[in-house]
Parts: structure tokens; C-alpha cells; sequence
């Protein structure tokens, strides 16, 4: 369930909502323990001051396909207005698992976003900012795991045998 095989980074000009960066991260590995997981950098253009950071895993997922809409993202606003990403459709009987004959996993979409980092924000954070050894982007410094994806359109089962065995309707207990 929290199999990651991609990720894209989109970062977007804060003060404009411009897409500066829109790609599938290079060299991406899937960390079993603590470390680097990227291994090439992502080039930021432009004499931006703040930045959004949205991230998007596993958007090739094959009932989730989110690929070619996030390909044509230009604007920041688009992610909240163009109906592939708005209006997916919820599939109840969705579970990630292996598909017949023991082909690769249906894997779920994930998502973070970081809004409003800014310039110095990021230059304050390990690195020096040159292509050998380039700025680190961190949600915050100090913490260990500093992006965390969230599923989409993940469906939790929950049960109460206790309460549905003696609920009546309008009893607040």
C-alpha cells in the first residue's frame, strides 16, 4: 500500500503560479533506510524568491493513470481546475495488489504539496547550491522524513460491532 515506483516534482512560482519544474524525478530509488533517494538534481530557473512544491507519486497507477494530465500542467492552477485531476473517479473495489498471473502491482497515487518555500529557506538547508553539491529541499530541517505523500482517494473500513449491535437511531451513545 505504500509502494512508491515515481515521482514527479512540479514547483511552481509562488508569487505567479508559473510551472517552473514539471518532471518525474531522475535516478529515483525507493530509500530501505535512511539517505538520499534522488540522485540527480532538479535545475530551478529564473530569479524566483518563493516556491510551491507539489509532488505526485505513482501517477502511472493503472486504474489511476494521471500521467498525461500532470504532463500538461503549465500553471499552478490548473491542478485545481482541469477535470482529469478533479474529478477522479472513486473505484470502491480498488486494492493495490498483483495483478493475475503475478504481473507487476496497481500501485495508489500519492501527494504532498509545500507551498511558499522560500530562496533563503532553501539556502539556509544543507548543500551550496552548485551542481556537485546542490541545494537540498527539506519541508523542515529538523525533521527525518521531511515530504509526506498521502494517498489518494484511499478508503478506510472501520466496524463497531459493539455499537451497531445496540445502536437506536437517535440515541447519542
Amino acid at each position: 500500500e505504500n509502494k512508491v515506483k515515481s515521482v514527479r516534482v512540479l514547483i511552481f512560482d509562488h508569487a505567479t503560479g508559473a510551472c517552473l519544474v514539471n518532471q518525474i524525478l531522475g535516478g529515483y530509488t525507493q530509500p530501505a533506510t535512511s539517505g538520499t533517494p534522488w540522485s540527480h538534481p532538479v535545475l530551478i530557473p529564473g530569479n524566483v524568491q518563493s516556491f510551491d512544491f507539489y509532488f505526485v507519486a505513482n501517477e502511472a497507477s493503472k486504474t489511476y493513470n494521471l500521467t498525461t494530465a500532470l504532463q500538461g500542467v503549465t500553471e499552478r492552477e490548473q491542478l485545481y481546475t482541469l477535470p482529469t485531476l478533479t474529478k477522479i473517479s472513486w473505484q470502491p473495489e480498488f486494492m493495490p495488489k498483483l495483478a493475475e498471473g503475478g504481473a507487476e502491482e496497481d500501485l495508489i497515487p500519492m501527494t504532498a504539496i509545500c507551498p511558499n518555500v522560500s530562496i533563503d529557506a532553501i539556502k539556509q538547508m544543507l548543500g551550496k547550491g552548485t551542481e556537485p553539491d546542490p541545494y537540498r529541499f527539506l519541508a523542515t530541517p529538523t525533521e527525518r522524513h521531511p515530504v509526506r505523500l498521502t494517498r489518494v482517494l484511499a478508503r478506510i473500513d472501520i466496524t463497531m460491532p459493539n455499537m451497531i449491535a445496540n445502536s437506536v437511531l437517535g440515541d447519542p451513545t
